[in-house]
């Protein structure tokens, strides 16, 4: 039989329990982190696409890319601890300019939200307007803009 010191002493001895990304084969937080990314980069892609009427499709997948890397390396710089005193004056733009783009990519798809089931359930059941307005509409785009922008990282560094 163990004493109430001996249980103690073996309870604070044993190794600490590792929350979050399990430790052997697949890391889920550096997959969702490099799905969001990919987010980021098809609403940037549709921002440009609707900006680029009549450009070769090339043109603009290369665009997307380029402003996309630009960005995330601009972005990687809050995230990272060593740069971050230095790097606040290119990162909180890059974070800015994403949400936009982000949210400017995703603006034709949240103004037709209304017509979704989760919408509809919500309208039906709460007495509301069956259409989605521009203020609402805007203000969802925004949102899931700056997290598609500041997924990526955060997720990369839950990882860690």
């Amino acid at each position: 039989m163990t004493t109430p010191d001996e249980a103690r002493q073996a309870y604070t001895t044993r190794p600490p329990v590792r929350m979050g990304a399990p430790s052997a084969g697949v890391n889920i937080y550096r997959i969702g982190a490099a799905l969001a990314q990919a987010g980021s980069l098809l609403t940037t892609y549709a921002f440009f696409r609707a900006v680029m009427v009549g450009s070769e499709l090339p043109l603009v997948i290369a665009i997307s890319a380029c402003v996309e890397f630009v960005l995330f390396l601009g972005k990687k710089l809050l995230f990272s601890a060593r740069q971050r005193q230095n790097g606040k004056q290119i990162a909180i733009p890059s974070i800015a300019l994403d949400t936009l783009l982000n949210a400017g990519g995703l603006w034709p798809y949240v103004k037709n939200i209304a017509a979704s089931p989760p919408a509809i359930m919500l309208a039906e059941a709460l007495a509301l307007r069956d259409t989605i307005g521009a203020i609402p509409a805007l203000i969802i785009s925004l949102v899931a803009g700056y997290l598609l922008a500041v997924a990526p990282h955060t997720l990369w560094k839950a990882g860690e």
